[in-house]
């Protein structure tokens, strides 16, 4: 396991961020990136008019391991040593209960090994989708 930084646990005392508790500098930099996407019509568009609050994409808070998600080769499973919360570029493995970083770390290390291009759904040109809530990680884990 040499080579491979175990960061698979969240630094003490960090907190996810709502956008309500943003404030200062990086709130007026928000807000005005929000009248600017108003102004672009992005609050009138499908996904945005069902949910309660336009620009809301319910942040969770950041997962200890991130996975790919739309590939041409096999889902990528990596450390979220950043703590950055997912949007919709990546799918987020949250642990059922407390692991401790070395479990983490096998856990991680033996999902890259076992779970090939096969685990994934078919699209167009050879692009696989893998399902967060699909087989891919529910059948074959250890």
């Amino acid at each position: 396991m040499s080579g491979v930084r175990n960061c698979g646990k969240p630094a003490a005392g960090r907190q996810s961020k709502d956008i309500d508790s943003i404030q200062g500098v990086d709130r007026e930099l928000v807000d005005r990136f929000l009248a600017w996407a108003k102004q672009q019509g992005v609050d009138s568009g499908y996904v945005a008019r069902s949910r309660p609050a336009w620009w809301s994409v319910g942040l969770k808070p950041p997962p200890p391991i991130v996975c790919t998600y739309m590939a041409r080769r096999p889902p990528a499973f990596v450390f979220n040593c950043c703590q950055a919360r997912l949007l919709n570029i990546a799918h987020g493995l949250y642990p059922r209960r407390e692991l401790e970083s070395d479990t983490l770390l096998r856990l991680m290390l033996w999902l890259n090994n076992n779970l090939g291009i096969e685990s994934g759904r078919a699209y167009a040109g050879g692009l696989q989708g893998f399902e967060q809530r699909g087989e891919f990680v529910q059948e074959n884990q250890p």
